[in-house]
């Protein structure tokens, strides 16, 4: 696909703009522009030039002005910590967010393992305080991130009563679904053991992490802040397909507390009552059937 075909039906001019510095030759054109799957919420492409260069573009037209430099912010925070790998960020402004090209590659036990390994040392790392120094994104939902050193207020008001308040213009939850999610909140103390806060991921859905043709991991797609590690792994429990390895991993190097299993419905609450906000009333049954059993 030529650089016309891109403008006209593929690329916006935005993307052409923002690429065209990063060309290394005045002489490179941008050749080829495939649409990517696999997100959500925004459009993803691989751009490759005739000098051999390679980006990764998402954008998304009625996105919030920081929406992707905050994911950026979010994939930088995480690579600095020097425990997993992030793609180089080369642009993110209002309109795009364009990083270095990945060639992926399937995911085995090596990559499982590897990436158990790294996730157990990112969350090793001690923080301070729970939320981040910025609010961000979950998906497209801004997420709150007030900085406290109460991780269970945090939990409260900043992920579970954030979007219960979102659900209200929609009226997705019923008066008995918000009484149940309130006595919930005031449970919480009693159903979670009291972690430091560690980095995390924030978005850890399968998705979200890439396998290179070395079997190396990349963490992608960030909703970064600091909390309670097991939340990253709930995530990642939420729509499968992370390898056995993964966890025989994650709790070699960093055993979780007793009981664990048993809470991954508690804090997968925040993410399926972001999906009801996305996405609609399919949501809901997971969302009750959780209610049910801790309320």
């Amino acid at each position: 696909m030529h650089s016309d075909s891109i403008t006209e039906n593929t690329a916006s001019q935005a993307v052409l703009e923002a690429i065209n510095p990063l060309l290394t030759s005045s002489d490179d054109k941008i050749t080829q522009c495939t649409r990517m799957s696999g997100g959500s919420i925004c459009q993803a492409f691989k751009v490759e030039t005739g000098l051999g260069q390679t980006f990764f573009v998402k954008t998304l037209g009625n996105a919030s002005e920081n929406f992707f430099i905050r994911e950026a912010e979010g994939l930088h925070t995480l690579s600095q910590s020097n425990q997993v790998k992030t793609p180089p960020v080369l642009v993110a402004n209002t309109a795009v967010l364009i990083m270095t090209y990945v060639e992926t590659s399937t995911p085995n036990k090596t990559f499982w393992k590897r990436a158990g390994e790294q996730l157990a040392n990112l969350h090793k790392s001690p923080q301070s305080y729970f939320g981040f120094e910025h609010d961000n994104f979950c998906g497209s939902t801004p997420q709150p991130n007030s900085i406290t050193d109460n991780a269970f207020d945090f939990f409260r008001q900043s992920r579970l009563l954030h979007q219960v308040s979102l659900t209200n213009s929609q009226r997705l939850l019923s008066p008995a679904d918000r009484r149940k999610i309130d006595q919930l909140c005031y449970k919480l103390v009693d159903l979670i053991p009291d972690e430091a806060p560690s980095l995390l991921h924030g978005d850890l859905w399968s998705g979200n992490l890439i396998c290179d043709h070395d079997d190396q991991p990349w963490f992608i797609d960030p909703a970064t802040y600091y909390s309670w590690r097991e939340i990253d792994i709930a995530m990642t429990t939420l729509f499968g397909g992370f390898g056995p390895g993964f966890y025989e991993a994650y709790h070699y190097h960093y055993p979780l507390e007793p009981g664990w299993k048993e809470r991954m419905e508690i804090y997968n609450l925040y993410p399926l009552l972001n999906h009801l906000n996305l996405f609609g009333s399919q949501y809901l049954a997971p969302i009750r059937s959780t209610l049910n059993r801790f309320v």
